[in-house]
């Protein structure tokens, strides 16, 4: 940027020498600057932040910073900080020309600014960029070349002003940095830099040049010498005016005099060839400073191309501007540039005719505004400001009063065309006043338009369309007002799609509101909200723009609801028959009542049919005409009697498609009638039933085959032998199934031997064979799994038999007992549905033979019974003949024995000791006979009740009388033992159904076991009483008792709760089998409860009599 002349500011001087005689007014950072340079073990770059910090401190400002300057790019950057700062931050890159800089790398003195603004530096680009008010900085130079600056800033202003001792700090300050900076500078970094920028001078396409301030040549690069045809050598002992001829040598010196480093100006010239000729250039100019010094780098561009291409669009221009002053109209272009330039660059030559202004485009703006009415006039300012400020087209129309007092109307229309450094509007000012006058004739018409405006029997809004596009209200008519219930007061200014627009209508309305927005008319199909409800209107806005104030509008609302309604039943169901026709997989038909033709028919006829549908326009009949010919005259029967009652059709007949397959189909129909009750149309729908009707002649067949089964399965049950067995199975899968061969084997010892076949098996297999059950044959294999084997194609099995003219055959087992072979004389014959109930079969089979071999079992075992019982009869006679007879004998002997000795005893002098002992003997024998005799008794009555010979004749018996008789019977028994016996039975008898005999047997046994085994001083009672429809005996003692877990075992055979020949107790363990036998063929039951050491409660039930007929 330029800067033609530097504010005021003050420049110290920071030798070195001198400074260091100037006084430091605060010894104490000196020393911390003397502590700081001679501290070797800080790295540099910390000694730089310090120095920066103390530098801040010292000099009272914000912040310190060291700046880079790179002068080839006119850039600098800020290599350390003393800290964070808004504004200044490290690492921080700006052109040269925004920095305080470039006032300072030029001198060799510092730049101090106290209050930058008040100083006249508020316009530099310094000041304007950072906004630091103070700055203090001087040049820093390492290693004998330019580094950059040392700054100290501060946004606030000083209050002090910077003097003597503030420059002397300052100079010491840059000397540290200096040395700081030469410590750790590298060396191959400037080389490096130079390395890169003779490179970029080098081979750089354009033309590169360096002068000092007074215009001497100091550098060309080749593009220069190629582009002139001077060598570098007679360049540089030339000055830059007789390169470019352009230059005037004190203007150019003035200039470069005014300019710092980092301040650039571009410029045309003409650059002289070595023969003479010169070639226009455009030229950047830029100041740099190289070693304290300001130099100059131009770089210029051929422009030549560029001028041809000018001269031609000029050319052009010049054609375009004959153009458009040959059209209607006043044409024009006015541009609108960056920063607010505007103008125009064409005026038409029509301006003077139909305007009365002048063409010439300067002024023109303000000519031709001066002409507009006051009252439009600020209107068509603010119109051409959006439009510039926009980039938009304007267009308008206004009324313009021509110099010579004429008032005529003029739309104003452009259009915008963007540019690379400016916006062109190109338009066109058209006289329009004899359209406004036949709009001014209109305007009657439209009176009376709007005096239809409220008869109009349709709601009508009157209103104008605002910036957003909003309808505003102005007026409605009366229709408006009954069908919405807004009055015209209420809706007045407010926004009627807020007021009417249902909220699922909201994206729609914004829609209309866009299109009112873009000036268009509107015909849209809406739904908007009314006195009854939500309901469908036709919306039709048209707008009308006068000129003066905002756009006009009409919107008309006609009720389309009843419409809209059937519209969408009709689209409802055009849907949905589009969807039958299409989806549905019956044959949907519709007639007329007179069934002259198919009105409609679904596409599925296609497929059911095997016809096209486009076939049936001209041959309607082709539908019945396809029906199987079995059935045809009756279903044509049932067509004819349709027109008179419709819903009663329903017919199932056969179709036959053109290749011969034959379709089952249902057919019904329904009558469509008016309002007047006649029949219009005729509905029927066909339905393919063709796979149910598959499905049921299979099921009707399994069907047949499982009723079959089920009525002859009973011959086999019925079978007696394993022949009938066999025989049965082969009648019934030949009758049931209808294979030609079946085949049962059975097991004899190891082989499965053929028992049964059917009576043609020899037509297909040569010789049914017999196999070893351990063989490898299909039938031995399916008998050992006992698993059905199933071959469809028995060519596969790789075996020795002989199958003759058999393909397919299944071996079902039939248990352990044999087999049942079916076979087929086609591969894959045997039906699954087949194999399985053949199966069921043989599990009846198998059921039957082994019933069989069980009633044979049984049989066998009967007999042996019947004989090993008539052993036994025949052993208990001859035992009750040889055993009774000498035990009578013995007991007999031993009484006379026992007589005798009692009579010795009194009458004869026999010692007495010897007759005793005789006594003795004798009643032992005698005792001893008596319990054998009754345990000879015992099992004799035990066997006869177990093989049911002693016969039980139950009848009413008084069982009061019969446990008083017990216990009066082992009265004396309990007198001699210490025991106490009661007999406890209500008053009365107590009538139960037993048998007399059988009875006492249980009564007895039951009081002799309790006698038993309860001790002396113990208790037995017997008691008996009625419990509900039974009588109950209980015998209860006090004995020893027995241990719960034996209870089980006590009424079996021989067994006692102590056994062995160790046992407390005598006797044989019959006697209370022989009592539960004897109870339980009366009709009664017996049970115990007892507790070891507490005693024993043996309860008997028998059933109830009523007492006997007295006579």
């Amino acid at each position: 940027m330029n800067n033609p002349a530097s504010p005021p500011g003050t420049f110290f001087s920071v030798d070195g020498d001198r400074s260091a005689e100037v006084p430091i007014e605060n010894p104490a950072y000196r020393d911390r600057l003397r502590g700081l340079q001679t501290d070797d073990t800080r790295p540099p770059n910390e000694t730089l932040r310090a120095l920066l910090r103390l530098g801040a401190e010292w000099l009272d400002v914000e912040l310190g910073y060291l700046a880079r300057v790179d002068p080839a790019a006119s850039t600098y950057e800020v290599a350390a900080v003393s800290g964070p700062h808004p504004t200044v931050t490290k690492g921080d890159t700006a052109p040269l020309a925004q920095a305080y800089c470039r006032r300072v790398i030029v001198r060799d003195d510092a730049l101090a600014l106290e209050d930058a603004p008040r100083q006249g530096w508020d316009g530099d680009p310094a000041y304007e960029t950072f906004r630091l008010s103070t700055y203090l900085g001087a040049k820093v130079v390492a290693d004998g070349a330019l580094y950059g600056t040392l700054c100290f800033v501060d946004r606030a202003p000083r209050q002090a002003a910077f003097d003597e001792s503030d420059a002397a700090a300052l100079a010491r300050l840059v000397q540290a940095v200096e040395q700081t900076l030469e410590r750790r500078r590298p060396e191959a970094r400037p080389r490096q830099t130079s390395a890169r920028l003779e490179a970029l001078f080098e081979e750089a396409p354009d033309m590169i040049t360096f002068h000092d301030a007074d215009g001497q040549l100091l550098l060309a690069n080749p593009r220069l010498c190629e582009m002139t045809g001077y060598d570098a050598d007679t360049l540089t002992r030339r000055h830059m005016w007789d390169v470019d001829v352009s230059l005037n040598p004190d203007d150019a010196r003035a200039r470069w005099a005014t300019m710092a480093p980092g301040d650039q100006h571009r410029r045309e010239g003409r650059y002289r060839r070595k023969e003479g000729s010169t070639f226009p250039v455009e030229v950047d100019l830029r100041c740099i400073a190289v070693d304290g010094a300001r130099q100059f780098v131009a770089t210029g561009w051929d422009t030549t191309e560029h001028r041809r291409t000018e001269n031609a669009l000029r050319e052009k221009e010049a054609r375009l501007r004959g153009l458009a002053n040959s059209l209607p109209g006043v044409t024009y272009q006015f541009y609108v540039r960056p920063g607010g330039e505007w103008g125009y660059h064409f005026v038409g030559e029509k301006a003077a005719s139909v305007l009365g202004l002048s063409p010439d485009p300067d002024g023109f703006y303000d000519r031709f505004v001066q002409c507009i009415p006051p009252e439009h006039r600020e209107r068509y300012r603010a119109s051409t400001k959006a439009a510039a400020a926009e980039h938009r087209p304007a267009r308008m129309e206004l009324p313009f009063e021509r110099p010579d007092g004429t008032r005529i109307w003029l739309l104003c229309s452009s259009m915008p065309e963007r540019r690379e450094n400016e916006t062109l509007f190109n338009g066109v000012l058209l006289d329009i006043t004899d359209r406004r006058e036949a709009e001014q004739a209109v305007q009657a018409e439209r009176d009376r338009f709007e005096t239809l405006f409220h008869n109009l029997p349709t709601p009508v809004v009157h209103g104008w369309s605002d910036e957003e596009g909003h309808l505003r209200v102005q007026t409605v008519n009366d229709t408006f007002e009954s069908v919405f219930g807004i009055g015209e007061e209420q809706i007045r200014t407010k926004d009627l799609q807020a007021e009417i627009v249902p909220p699922d209508a909201q994206d729609e309305a914004d829609s209309i509101r866009r299109w009112l927005l873009a000036g268009e008319p509107v015909d849209r199909e809406v739904r908007r909200e009314t006195s009854d409800g939500t309901r469908d209107f036709r919306v039709q806005v048209t707008l009308r723009d006068d000129g003066p104030g905002p756009t006009e509008g009409y919107a008309i609302y006609t009720d389309i609801t009843e419409r809209k309604t059937k519209e969408r039943e009709l689209r409802t169901r055009g849907r949905l028959l589009k969807q039958l026709r299409e989806n549905i997989t019956d044959v949907v038909w519709m007639s007329p009542a007179d069934k002259s033709e198919i009105e409609f028919i679904s596409d599925a006829y296609e497929e059911i049919w095997g016809r096209p549908t486009d076939q049936l326009h001209d041959h309607p009949n082709a539908v019945v005409e396809a029906i199987h010919p079995a059935d045809r005259d009756r279903v044509q029967a049932a067509l004819d009697t349709q027109r008179k009652d419709p819903d009663a059709y329903e017919e199932t007949y056969r179709v036959v498609q053109p290749d011969g397959t034959v379709r089952w189909v249902r057919d019904r129909a329904a009558g469509v009638y008016g309002e007047d009750g006649r029949l219009e149309r005729i509905i029927g729908v066909a339905t393919d039933i063709t796979e149910r009707k598959r499905r049921e002649q299979v099921l009707q067949a399994r069907q047949d085959k499982v009723e079959a089964l089920y009525t002859t399965t009973s011959q086999v049950l019925r079978a007696e032998s394993t022949t009938a067995v066999g025989r049965s199975i082969v009648d019934l899968v030949n009758e049931v199934f209808g294979y030609p061969v079946v085949i049962v084997r059975f097991r004899e010892d190891e082989r499965l031997v053929p028992v049964q076949a059917s009576p043609d098996v020899a037509d297909h297999v040569p010789n049914p064979s017999s196999f070893d059950v351990t063989g490898e044959s299909v039938v031995a294999t399916a008998f050992r799994d006992g698993a059905t084997a199933l071959f469809d194609d028995l060519s596969a099995v790789g075996d020795s038999v002989d199958y003759g003219a058999v393909r397919a055959t299944a071996v079902v087992p039939i248990g352990t007992h044999g087999t049942i072979s079916v076979a087929a004389l086609e591969a894959g014959a045997i039906a699954g549905f087949d194999r399985r109930l053949i199966e069921i079969l043989s599990t009846y089979a198998a059921l039957v033979l082994d019933r069989i071999e069980y009633e044979g079992e049984l049989v066998s075992a009967k007999e042996e019974a019947e004989r090993l019982n008539r052993m036994k009869s025949a052993f208990l006679a001859n035992m009750s003949h040889e055993i009774r007879t000498p035990l009578t004998s013995i007991i007999g002997f031993a009484e006379v024995i026992g007589d005798e000795a009692t009579s010795l005893l009194e009458h004869s002098d026999s010692p007495p000791d010897a007759v005793t002992a005789l006594d003795q003997f004798a009643d032992l024998i005698e005792e001893s006979g008596h319990r054998l005799l009754e345990t000879l008794d015992t099992v004799l009555n035990l066997s006869r009740l177990e093989a049911g010979e002693m016969e039980l004749d139950c009848s009413p018996l008084n069982l009061a009388d019969e446990v008083a008789e017990a216990t009066d019977l082992f009265e004396p028994q309990a007198l001699t033992e210490g025991i106490d016996l009661q007999g406890e039975t209500a008053e009365g008898p107590l009538w139960a159904r037993v048998d007399e005999g059988g009875l006492r047997i249980a009564l007895q046994n039951l009081i002799s076991n309790a006698l038993k085994y309860t001790e002396e001083g113990g208790t037995v009672r017997v008691r008996a009483g009625r419990r509900g429809d039974d009588v109950a005996l209980e015998v209860e003692d006090t004995g020893v008792g027995m241990d719960p877990d034996h209870v089980p075992e006590l009424f079996e055979p021989f067994r006692q709760e102590s056994e062995g020949t160790g046992r407390t107790y005598e006797g044989t363990g019959l006697g209370l089998a022989v009592t539960k036998q004897a109870i339980e063929q009366m009709g009664g039951t017996i049970a115990v409860e007892t507790a070891k050491g507490e005693g024993s409660c043996f309860t008997v039930r028998v059933p109830a009599a009523d007492a006997p007929d007295p006579a």
